[in-house]
């Protein structure tokens, strides 16, 4: 009984801060980036935010209005400046991709990203 009540509790916890996943991927639940805006891209479908906080990057693509709440292929991807690091999220999303985070060990870092064929990049 008492398992149960804790398990409850803290389910019911994780849905009021938003942390709980839809269906959808991981991206949809995932939230925003910290730090301050460091570069963006707008196109026709997306908005690619590039943010950073310290030596740590962030990077989250969402889908303007007209697109906003449809289902397209939409990714984001970090990667390092000299290209030996990058991380990436995509999937078939209603809101955003991402956000992806990456320390940069001191160097730069860029984000391109892609809503149903449009590429972004920072």
């Amino acid at each position: 009984m008492r398992t149960r009540r804790a398990a409850a509790t803290l389910a019911a916890l994780l849905m009021t801060a938003g942390l709980t996943t839809a269906a959808t991927g991981t991206a949809q639940a995932a939230g925003e980036c910290g730090g301050t805006l460091f570069a963006s891209a707008t196109g026709n479908k997306g908005k690619l935010r590039l943010y950073k906080e310290g030596a740590n990057y962030c990077a989250i693509v969402y889908h303007t209005d007209a697109y906003w709440g449809v289902y397209l292929p939409t990714a984001v991807q970090i990667v390092r400046a000299d290209g030996g690091l990058s991380h990436q999220d995509d999937g078939n999303y209603r809101y955003y991709a991402g956000p992806v985070r990456m320390v940069s060990y001191g160097l730069f870092a860029y984000a391109s990203a892609w809503v149903n064929g449009e590429h972004l990049v920072t």
